[in-house]
């Protein structure tokens, strides 16, 4: 999805939110939020920070446990969610993903999806015609 896109989404969202709330000239103020969020949105690619729904997914994916986690495993969640941030990735796509791995039975029975397995199969996952997502580039 395109910065312009996302910006878009952003505004309609925001005038529907703020119509609902009977603020006035919702139009002009919806605007700037979204290029608020849009802005906000660069700047933790460009920073390399993860947001917590992200890491989140990515638990979800992993079957890990966000309670119980190591921080060596969070860091593990925050370098994948940097990784497909970077890459555009939605949580729609992760997913799909997830959904692929499953697919396949020797490798849904014999391997847990991991962060660094999502890392290393996106590339695979997006050149499979299940897949189709955004190719993935590391953050650094």
């Amino acid at each position: 999805m395109t910065q312009q896109t996302l910006k878009k989404q952003y505004k309609i969202r925001f005038a529907e939110i703020l119509e609902d709330n009977g603020i006035l000239l919702s139009a002009n103020l919806a605007s700037q939020l979204a290029n608020a969020a849009s802005e906000i949105n660069a700047a933790r690619k460009k920073n390399g920070t993860c947001p917590q729904p992200w890491m989140l997914a990515i638990c979800r994916t992993c079957k890990y446990d966000p309670r119980t986690m190591t921080k060596a495993a969070w860091a593990q969640v925050k370098e994948c969610g940097r990784a497909l941030l970077a890459a555009d990735a939605t949580e729609e796509d992760l997913q799909r993903f997830e959904e692929w791995w499953r697919s396949d039975d020797w490798r849904s029975k014999n391997l847990a999806i991991t962060p660094k397995r999502i890392q290393d199969s996106w590339g695979l996952f997006n050149s499979d015609d299940f897949g189709g997502g955004s190719e993935l580039v590391v953050a650094l």
